[in-house]
C-alpha cells in the first residue's frame, strides 16, 4: 500500500472534490458542485492527502490575512487505510503552514 502524501494545493479537480465530499456524506456540498468548486477555490489554504493518485483527505482554512484563521472543512475517507489519519496528516500540514511565517493560514 502506498504512503499518504500531504500537500498544499491551489486547485483540486471537481470530480475528485465531489467524490470525496460524497464519500463522507456531505451531500449539501455535492448537490451544488459549482458552489463547492467556488468554496474550495476561495479558501485561504487547501491541504490534500493522497494515497497514490487517489484523493483520501482534504482540509481547508479561511483567514482574514491578519489575525484570524479557522478550519472550515476537514475530511478523510472512511476506509480502513484512512480511518483516524485525518487529524494526523492535517496536524503535520498545519505545523508546516504556520512555520512558513505566512500571516494567512
Amino acid at each position: 500500500m502506498s504512503a499518504v502524501t500531504i500537500a498544499e494545493v491551489t486547485d483540486v479537480a471537481l470530480d475528485e472534490l465531489v467524490g470525496l465530499y460524497d464519500a463522507v456524506g456531505w451531500s449539501a456540498y455535492t448537490k451544488a458542485p459549482d458552489l463547492l468548486r467556488a468554496a474550495v477555490a476561495g479558501s485561504s489554504c487547501v491541504v490534500v492527502a493522497r494515497r497514490g493518485p487517489r484523493l483520501v483527505g482534504l482540509a481547508r482554512a479561511l483567514s482574514d490575512g491578519a489575525t484570524i484563521c479557522y478550519l472550515q472543512d476537514v475530511l478523510a475517507r472512511r476506509t480502513s487505510s484512512a480511518a483516524g489519519s485525518g487529524g494526523r496528516w492535517f496536524g503535520r500540514s498545519w505545523t508546516a503552514i504556520r512555520a512558513s511565517g505566512r500571516r494567512s493560514c
